[in-house]
């Protein structure tokens, strides 16, 4: 009974990206949920050392200069003063 209480207190306190893949595993003890866990992740993170990031930067044909407010309010124009 013990040992079930650890495994559902260590699934919990995985991240949900680990413990969803993980809770559909099966395993029959705590240690083997153990080796599973530690698979799904270094497996998890081998895959996304092989993503390459690139930076985001702006395409210059998208850049129409800047928004610049009026420094002072403008007041609408009436012409019946």
């Amino acid at each position: 009974m013990l040992e079930d209480q650890t495994i559902v207190t260590c699934l919990g306190g995985l991240d949900p990206k680990y413990a969803n893949v993980v809770g559909f595993q099966q395993y029959s003890n705590f240690d083997e949920l153990c080796v599973l866990a530690h698979k799904v992740e270094k497996k998890r993170n081998s895959n996304l050392s092989n993503v390459s990031f690139k930076a985001f930067t702006l395409d210059p044909a998208f850049d129409k200069g800047s928004f610049n407010p009026p420094s002072k309010p403008m007041i609408p124009y009436n012409s019946t003063l």
